[in-house]
């Protein structure tokens, strides 16, 4: 298992980080590693997310490993690259985007939700397959899914609520993504 994998799996959440600006994203990523969450991902839907990234690596780079979620372009995946993120997250499976992500020799982690997608994330060198959305699937559908691939490295994300981590881990997950399930409101503060 690489470094960000095992960071993952010691963090069991990985705090999926949205925000109207720069300010609320990096005061919910704060927030979470405050609360003891080891892997914040800023998404793309955070305006000018590559200066939180740079920002949040520079204050925090030590104890928390940043990574950029909702990569949808070969662009977005250098730029994240570029900034400084630690691992790359695609909320699909697409080819031309999962290879620009694995390109940047960072750890590429997408969506899936059926076998032929994690078959072809793993085709295309990924280290994680984001579980997606998670809640359609459930944790008896992740047990399923390890049945055939029995290392697979899920990160179930979308739709969970804190009480449903415990149940995810048991399933087999590496760790799970929460967002809105961790923040009260725009303040960041953790619920």
């Amino acid at each position: 298992m690489n470094d960000v994998l095992t960071t993952f799996a010691r963090s069991r959440i990985l705090a999926v980080i949205r925000g109207a600006d720069v300010g609320e994203a990096l005061r919910r990523a704060s927030a979470a590693a405050d609360r003891g969450i080891r892997a914040v991902g800023i998404t793309f839907t955070v305006p000018d997310a590559v200066q939180a990234v740079r920002d949040l690596t520079a204050d925090r780079g030590l104890d928390l490993l940043v990574g950029v979620g909702t990569v949808t372009s070969p662009e977005q995946a250098e730029a994240a690259a570029s900034a400084g993120a630690g691992f790359l997250v695609s909320p699909g499976c697409d080819d031309v985007v999962t290879a620009a992500m694995v390109a940047t020799g960072l750890p590429a982690v997408v969506g899936c939700l059926t076998a032929g997608e994690v078959m072809r994330a793993q085709r295309l060198g990924c280290a994680a397959v984001k579980l997606f959305p998670a809640v359609q699937l459930g944790p008896a559908g992740l047990r399923a899914l390890r049945e055939p691939f029995p290392d697979l490295a899920a990160i179930p994300t979308g739709g969970l609520r804190r009480d449903d981590v415990q149940a995810w881990l048991d399933a087999g997950a590496l760790a799970v993504g929460l967002g809105s399930a961790l923040f009260a409101g725009p303040a960041g503060r953790p619920r």
